[in-house]
């Protein structure tokens, strides 16, 4: 009679786990990365707009904290500026775009003295998918700050249309300049 051995599962886990390359895992992963990535684009401004956006939200049935206690009641109409301040300007552009990097830079000393303005944060719509991180770190450079990449629900609660797009908040809407082509001007 013939004796069955069987692998222990464990001992073959851990031969195979010891085996993985797992720097190589992580270069490939960083590698890969920009190729993985929607992007949001969004056509070009090209003619100068300003947008109000009133952000109130009605309140469709109570809100209650956990011990009861009402927060907000059905029918009630709620800014959310009212509540927090929205102290940054947020500036959405394509930076593959020479022009619309150079149209934002032209308007940052206004953008600066936009009361209640505190600081910009950089959303961007595209990058370099083959200069990846290289890409990402060119515009970090440009605007020796970071970019975040535009996500739907960005978009969609600043009904961004064009870009490039400047979102402020004054007296309690978010306000959307969308900065023109100037190119072809006389």
């Amino acid at each position: 009679m013939a004796e069955i051995s069987e692998p222990d599962l464990i001992e073959l886990m851990k031969q195979r786990f010891a085996q993985i390359d797992w720097e190589e895992k992580k270069e490939a992963a960083i590698r890969n990365f920009w190729e993985q990535q929607s992007f949001r684009e969004l056509p070009e401004a090209h003619k100068d707009r300003v947008r109000e956006i009133d952000p109130t939200v009605y309140i469709a049935e109570d809100i209650t904290a956990p011990d009861g206690t009402v927060i907000a009641k059905q029918g009630d109409l709620i800014n959310p500026l009212d509540v927090a301040p929205f102290t940054q300007a947020v500036v959405v552009l394509d930076p593959l775009d020479e022009d619309q990097v150079v149209r934002v830079k032209d308007a940052l000393p206004e953008i600066g003295k936009i009361p209640g303005v505190t600081r910009v944060t950089y959303i961007v719509t595209r990058l370099d998918r083959e200069k990846g991180w290289d890409s990402y770190r060119s515009v970090t450079d440009a605007f020796d700050a970071p970019v975040f990449l535009l996500t739907p629900d960005v978009a969609q609660r600043f009904e961004l249309e064009y870009v490039p797009s400047i979102i402020t908040a004054q007296k309690g809407r978010f306000v959307v300049t969308e900065l023109a082509d100037r190119r072809n001007e006389p």
